[in-house]
C-alpha cells in the first residue's frame, strides 16, 4: 500500500481547489478534522483531502452543510456516500491574466518548489512572446 502523503495548507488548497479560508472554516465547523502537528509544523493527510473532495462533491449536488456533517458523522446516508471515491489530483495554477497551468497528479507529484519554478518558466515564456 502506498505511503500516506502529508500536505501543508498551501498544498492542500492547491490539491483540493478549496480556499485556505474555507478549509479553516470547515475545520472550525467540524466538517474535516483539525490538522495534525502544532504551530507552523501542522500538516494535513490524505484523509483531509478525501473529505474535502467529497464535501465539495456533495455541495455541488446541492447538499447542505448540515446534511454533509450528519453523513460524515454516520448519522445519515447520502445517496453517493457508499460509493468508493476515486481521487485524481490536478493542480491549477494561475500564471497570468487568463492563463492557468494544470499539473496532473499522476506518478510522483511535483513539489511546491517545482510547481513554482514551472509556473515562473511558463510566465516568462508568455511574457517574451508578448514583447
Amino acid at each position: 500500500m502506498a505511503e500516506e502523503r502529508t500536505y501543508s495548507i498551501q498544498e492542500l488548497v492547491q490539491a483540493s481547489g478549496i480556499s485556505r479560508r474555507t478549509v479553516r472554516y470547515y475545520v472550525q465547523q467540524g466538517l474535516i478534522p483539525a490538522p495534525e502537528g502544532a504551530g507552523r509544523g501542522h500538516y494535513y493527510r490524505d484523509e483531509h483531502l478525501r473529505r474535502l473532495i467529497r464535501l465539495r462533491e456533495w455541495q455541488d449536488q446541492g447538499r447542505s452543510l448540515e446534511e454533509i456533517r450528519a453523513a460524515f458523522a454516520g448519522e445519515s446516508s447520502l445517496e453517493e456516500s457508499a460509493l468508493p471515491i476515486e481521487v485524481e489530483l490536478t493542480m491549477r495554477i494561475r500564471i497570468g491574466p487568463g492563463m492557468e497551468l494544470f499539473v496532473s497528479g499522476e506518478g510522483v507529484p511535483p513539489t511546491a518548489i517545482q510547481v513554482r519554478a514551472l509556473a515562473r518558466a511558463a510566465a516568462e515564456i508568455l511574457r517574451r512572446n508578448h514583447e
